[in-house]
């Protein structure tokens, strides 16, 4: 989880304007609707493969510096903050204040965003693309281990 919310930031700020903080924001929104869902008891397959799809997806980003769009950034990084939200919702310990647990991972969640951001500024633009593609890199090893 880490990894993607960082590689969220660093892709954030490559591409800069309104999607320096647009991309963050739809991320921890809808991260919360996905976290929502899981403890409303719905059901959403292959969550945790759809975080290891993340790592891949959002390192090529990076690695590739690809332009978010208007429609393509918000889909890609909305539909995998859902499954990130579900998987720390349905993680949330039954005697645990959920709401507790949720402020706590959302505001982490929008802290590394912000390291992604602050990274990719104190950074060379081939070495965050570099970064980008050690993640994507991790997505892989993870689907292999």
């Amino acid at each position: 989880h880490l990894l993607a919310m960082l590689a969220v930031g660093l892709w954030a700020a490559q591409n800069g304007g309104r999607w320096l903080w647009s991309l963050p924001a739809v991320f921890v929104m809808l991260m919360l609707a996905g976290a929502t869902a899981a403890l409303a008891g719905w059901g959403l397959p292959y969550a945790e493969q759809a975080v290891v799809a993340s790592l891949f997806l959002f390192g090529l980003m990076v690695a590739g510096a690809c332009p978010a769009g208007a429609v393509f950034g918000v889909l890609l990084v909305g539909a995998f903050a859902v499954f990130h939200g579900f998987a720390h919702g349905a993680e949330i310990p039954a005697t645990s204040d959920a709401f507790s647990y949720a402020l706590g991972f959302l505001l982490s969640t929008a802290f590394l965003h912000g390291a992604g951001i602050g990274f990719a500024a104190l950074l060379r633009h081939w070495l965050t693309r570099l970064v980008g593609a050690g993640i994507a890199l991790s997505g892989v090893f993870f689907v292999l281990n």
